[in-house]
């Protein structure tokens, strides 16, 4: 370590030889000291551009070396732009707000609050009655009031997703422990991992090849089922029929190189 003198405080640090020739201040704040002194006036390498400025914002002079400089400081840069007063010839016009009838310093035909509002009108709820302002084509106030109304209205058989009352079969089906049996063997035989991106673990479903309400004689078949990861799985949403030839020959071939065991009953144990 070598010993140098401070050119801000003239204290006495030690540098690494390699730092004397460039080290000249002991802490930064010294640093920014001498170079507040160092580097002003003609001593700044900019100083060919340096020329005294009148800031647009507040009317300010300030010394800058910026040839584009309009303001004085990032308060005056960042502060909204005044309003344009109304010239003497156009002082005889005056634009109102055509909602509240606010006086507007420029041509507009809203003011600032009803800006985004002027396609609504006032409506009545169809459920409570209650007024309130929104667009045309609604009809209730609020998510509770039009829950009331419809709801009744596509409940059970009157519901337009209505197959029979299937939902109360198939959700017994799928809670039963045949069925978490069936599930637990197709996990088994593809060795938890996903049959499509190969990863083992994680969130797993057993997803049936031909679909569970389409064929309830396959719904238990071990060959019908096929592991997919939970990404998977929705990635074959409403397209699952695209992928069944597929599924069926990943299955028997995996059947025919380490066959497992078929479902069987427990309800002896």
């Amino acid at each position: 370590m070598v010993e140098t003198v401070c050119r801000a405080c003239g204290k006495t640090f030690l540098v690494k030889p390699s730092w004397y020739s460039t080290r000249v201040t002991c802490t930064r704040k010294c640093m920014a000291e001498y170079f507040k002194s160092a580097m002003r006036g003609t001593k700044n390498p900019n100083f060919r551009n340096a020329s005294e400025k009148t800031c647009s914002r507040c009317g300010s002079t300030y010394h800058s070396y910026n040839h584009r400089s309009k303001f004085c400081s990032i308060k005056c840069r960042h502060e909204p732009k005044p309003l344009n007063p109304i010239s003497p010839k156009r002082q005889c016009r005056i634009w109102k707000c055509q909602r509240c009838g606010e006086v507007l310093p420029r041509r507009r035909k809203f003011c600032q609050a009803h800006r985004f509002i002027r396609n609504t009108c006032l409506l009545n709820c169809k459920m409570c009655g209650k007024e309130f302002q929104d667009y045309k084509h609604k009809k209730f106030c609020s998510r509770e009031c039009y829950i009331k109304t419809v709801g009744p209205r596509q409940r059970g058989d009157k519901s337009h997703l209505w197959r029979g009352g299937v939902s109360p079969a198939e959700k017994i089906i799928r809670e039963s422990a045949e069925y978490a049996l069936w599930r637990s063997n197709v996990f088994k035989r593809d060795d938890w991992t996903c049959q499509i991106c190969r990863k083992r673990g994680g969130i797993l479903t057993a997803h049936h090849i031909k679909e569970f309400l389409k064929y309830p004689e396959l719904r238990m078949e071990l060959a019908n089922g096929i592991t997919l990861c939970w990404d998977c799985h929705s990635s074959i949403r409403w397209k699952e029929s695209q992928f069944v030839v597929a599924f069926q020959l990943i299955v028997s071939k995996r059947t025919s190189l380490d066959p497992r065991l078929k479902i069987t009953d427990t309800s002896g144990d």
